[in-house]
């Protein structure tokens, strides 16, 4: 394994403990207050970098309103949240 597959697979690592930490500490979906298909979502992207892995930095929401939904998504109107 060369060293950008395991900076990947390190990346990789820390976004799904990230999400888990989110999820337990929200428990439900900011919107909706629906507790199931919960997803973490950055409210600062992702890409910057210094937030990436920052707890504070992530609030849950169920899948409808993390993408789907046309009124209320945290893609769709970031400033919404």
């Amino acid at each position: 394994m060369n060293k950008k597959e395991r900076e990947k697979r390190e990346r990789n690592k820390k976004d799904k403990e990230w999400k888990q930490k989110v999820k337990e500490n929200w428990k439900e979906c900011v919107v909706c207050g629906d507790k199931y298909k919960l997803n973490a979502h950055h409210i600062i992207p992702k890409e910057v970098k210094d937030f990436r892995w920052d707890i504070d930095n992530g609030i849950a929401v169920c899948a409808t309103h993390h993408k789907w939904s046309r009124e209320i998504s945290a893609h769709k109107n970031p400033f919404i949240f």
